[in-house]
């Protein structure tokens, strides 16, 4: 049986769920008053006052039902409970969908690059290996986009062309994705860190609804937190190491095709890792071997495969890539006014606690982004628990052995900063399962009068979400 070392049992009070619950279902309301005409369909504001109040209220419910259970049964639960979470979402996006958008039906609202990855799966399919490179490169211009048309493809080819198999995979990956999390903190930090990792990666509203979608990000990070996995294990349990290694080159050299930029932020936070993780005689001998293996791997992988092509386009391609993505974003929106240098800084200085809610109905292709305006809200929230936690890991006794998490959260927030894209929750979402770790580390580790602060960073959120609103509407000039 497990047992807290902790004498207070409750990372996240009651308290501050009632707050969260205040705040989460009155923001929506108070910016209403300014807008009523826009203010944000009824049903939608109803569901996402359901997911903020079960979220603020499961949380510190299955920490105290669980505190007391062996490891064992709480993975065994923790994994179920996210299934069953995910299986909800699944159906709920489908009907959100079918009686919104039934165009759209059996895909999610606006549906884009889910359809895409559809169509071309479906005719991937049946396809050999040569005849499959040769569609590749007339529909994807680039190989970083390979991966999951292919995994999409596969999948059609066992259970026919239908959505759900793919969805109901994403519910598994996303759950062990869960677990993997809960274990990645406990190897950081303790049994504590890794019960309320687990736990608020089971609830996240934004895991769970890319998670309920036919699109690549779920399995994507599942590829991402493997592969952390099994780099903390080889440090930490000194068993298997060169079955974690092989996991680690092959799912390294898989994610170049799923997202160059990041296989490549992946790799370097792992040798960063390894490079100021080397102490001990074995575990510096360990450690070379380690990169030795994997930088070889990786070369003839990265030779064989013509991958360096691809880094070369990217690197090319990201000169500018601020300035191409916010006129971009103007000519997308149409009837939009303002000016780079005006949004840049907005971009910056809000680029870790963003995306900002949605609530205002301004016109009806705002819908899809509306429908999600509580994942914002819950991330906003709990993510000042997130920055608290990844400022503390940099203090000298963690600041070793969690390099490899911190530098890729700091890395790719970096990454989307300056290519404009940390405003998209899609792309943020990669972020989002290494905060909750640090959440945890916030919730825990962080000194009260830290903590106590959190009461009035509702007045900090309070200023950011009008301001985010005012900004959207004046931009579309109503």
């Amino acid at each position: 049986m497990y047992k807290s070392m902790n004498p207070r049992l409750d990372s996240w009070p009651i308290k501050y769920s009632k707050l969260s619950i205040f705040y989460g279902l009155s923001i929506p309301l108070l910016i209403s008053l300014l807008y009523q005409q826009y203010f944000i369909p009824n049903q939608l504001y109803f569901i996402g006052s359901i997911v903020i109040i079960t979220f603020f209220l499961a949380l510190p419910y299955y920490e105290t039902k669980w505190h007391t259970i062996n490891k064992k049964t709480f993975e065994h639960r923790l994994f179920w409970t996210s299934v069953l979470f995910r299986s909800i979402f699944i159906i709920y996006l489908y009907l959100l969908t079918y009686f919104n958008q039934p165009d759209n039906f059996p895909f999610e609202l606006n549906a884009s690059d889910s359809l895409t990855y559809h169509d071309l799966a479906a005719q991937l399919k049946n396809l050999s290996f040569s005849e499959l490179h040769s569609q590749l490169n007339i529909y994807i211009k680039n190989r970083a986009d390979y991966g999951y048309p292919i995994y999409q493809a596969l999948i059609y080819k066992i259970f026919g062309t239908f959505t759900l198999p793919i969805r109901i995979l994403n519910a598994f990956w996303g759950s062990f994705t869960v677990l993997l999390l809960s274990r990645i903190a406990r190897f950081l930090f303790t049994e504590k860190h890794a019960r309320i990792t687990g736990i608020i990666a089971m609830l996240f509203p934004s895991l769970l609804w890319y998670g309920a979608i036919q699109l690549k990000e779920t399995l994507m990070i599942f590829i991402i937190v493997f592969i952390f996995y099994n780099a903390l294990k080889i440090y930490f349990t000194k068993r298997k190491i060169l079955k974690s290694i092989f996991y680690i080159i092959i799912l390294s050299e898989v994610l170049f095709y799923f997202r160059t930029f990041l296989a490549i932020i992946v790799i370097t936070s792992y040798l960063l890792f390894l490079l100021l993780n080397s102490k001990s005689k074995r575990t510096i001998l360990i450690n070379i071997i380690s990169v030795f293996i994997l930088l070889f791997g990786l070369w003839v992988l990265y030779i064989n495969t013509d991958v360096y092509q691809d880094v070369e386009v990217q690197y090319t391609e990201s000169e500018g890539f601020m300035e191409r993505n916010l006129s971009d974003a103007k000519e997308r929106l149409g009837n939009v006014k303002y000016t780079n240098a005006a949004v840049a800084p907005l971009i910056v200085t809000g680029a870790f606690f963003t995306p900002f809610p949605s609530f205002l109905l301004t016109e009806e292709r705002q819908f899809p982004i509306i429908a999600h305006y509580q994942n914002e809200i819950i991330k906003n929230i709990m993510y000042f628990f997130g920055f608290l936690g990844l400022i503390f890991v940099f203090k000298k006794e963690y600041f070793r052995k969690t390099i490899m998490l911190s530098y890729f959260v700091v890395l790719y927030l970096l990454v989307l900063t300056f290519t404009a894209n940390s405003f998209l929750d899609r792309f943020q979402l990669v972020n989002v399962p290494f905060i909750i770790i640090f959440i945890s580390v916030g919730l825990i580790n962080i000194k009260p009068k830290w903590k106590n602060l959190f009461p009035y960073y509702f007045i900090v959120l309070l200023i950011m979400h009008i301001s985010w609103a005012l900004f959207k509407v004046n931009i579309r000039l109503i």
